[in-house]
């Protein structure tokens, strides 16, 4: 089972990962957490520090390095995971890889044959088999973003941007590539409710 949490910055997929890695832990069940860009050794680190950090890097540029990483982390740590047989929960994958090199909806189509054609040399077309967007108004999710630390160049985003990529994240799920495998989560609801939601789906998944 492939699972991929996806939403803008600041919607609060990490605290859902957390717990969804801890609820398959209690039950047994072997679980791989990972999240995009991956870096685990000093070339996908520095690929990553360039997507994060650059204010340089064009749209174009992140996504070309962020397929870079994508073909690395599935076929060196997703793919052998799978054939061990775990549960992944991917923190981004593919819909951001849409949202984030759309950035507005009226070049939401053009990103798509983009990403998919990528998506299919890069990373042998895999594909999650369910996803859980995450779904919080952008001003909100800035909010959040204020206070952390250690904030990156996506973290610094004015809000009317973050609200596009918002956007192109319902557009996407509504989408032929999106809508049979998305649900998506009402991010203003309780970190409880939230995770009952998740509980509710991934039983009726697993059984």
């Amino acid at each position: 089972m492939f699972i991929t949490f996806e939403g803008i910055d600041g919607s609060g997929k990490t605290t859902q990962i957390n717990r969804l890695a801890n609820y398959f832990n209690n039950l047994k069940k072997p679980t791989l957490v990972t999240s995009e860009p991956v870096k685990y050794n000093d070339m996908t680190e520095a690929i990553y520090n360039i997507i994060k950090q650059n204010s340089d890097s064009t749209p174009i540029c992140d996504l070309l390095l962020i397929y870079t990483l994508r073909n690395l982390h599935v076929e060196n740590i997703i793919k052998p995971a799978i054939k061990q047989g775990k549960t992944i929960i991917c923190d981004r994958y593919i819909d951001s890889s849409i949202a984030y090199y759309a950035r507005e909806i009226d070049k939401y189509q053009e990103a798509l044959e983009a990403v998919l054609m990528l998506h299919k040399i890069s990373a042998d077309n895999l594909m999650p088999d369910f996803t859980f967007l995450f779904d919080l108004p952008a001003d909100l999710a800035s909010k959040r973003i204020a206070k952390r630390k250690g904030i990156d160049k996506f973290d610094n985003m004015e809000v009317d941007k973050m609200e596009q990529i918002r956007q192109v994240f319902l557009t996407n799920a509504s989408s032929e590539i999106g809508f049979s495998r998305t649900l998506i989560l009402d991010g203003t609801k309780t970190e409880e409710a939230i995770f009952d939601k998740i509980i509710e789906v991934v039983d009726k998944i697993i059984k």
